[in-house]
């Protein structure tokens, strides 16, 4: 993959998080798929939902007689390959062990005081 393929690629999982970040039950259904699934059950899974959400825009663009528009939201927001939500379900696994980690850390603190 050249250096504009990776950006490109970088660039889009960084959209991809952003916006389900903002919606919580989609982001914790994704670390929990990850979580349960693994990252290659999981990468496919979140392919699987941005594809099908391409295709339901493109027929809804192709039903209003564009078809122009539908190929062009096919062409343009598919093919990103598996690595792309590869990348997005590490993120979500990292994501999780960085809050296990502070969890963690949250209950040493709290020991710690009541053992003073």
């Amino acid at each position: 993959m050249n250096t504009a393929d990776r950006g490109a690629r970088d660039q889009f999982v960084s959209d991809f998080l952003l916006v389900v970040e903002n919606d919580q039950a989609k982001y914790n259904e994704y670390k929990a798929l990850v979580r349960d699934e693994g990252l290659v059950r999981a990468g496919e899974r979140i392919q699987n939902d941005f594809e099908g959400w391409i295709d339901s825009l493109a027929t809804i663009e192709l039903m209003s007689k564009n078809e122009v528009g539908s190929l062009l939201l096919r062409q343009l927001l598919t093919g990103w390959g598996y690595d792309a939500f590869y990348k997005i379900a590490e993120r979500f696994e990292e994501d999780e062990k960085f809050l296990d980690k502070i969890e963690r850390q949250e209950r040493n603190k709290i020991t710690t005081l009541e053992s003073i």
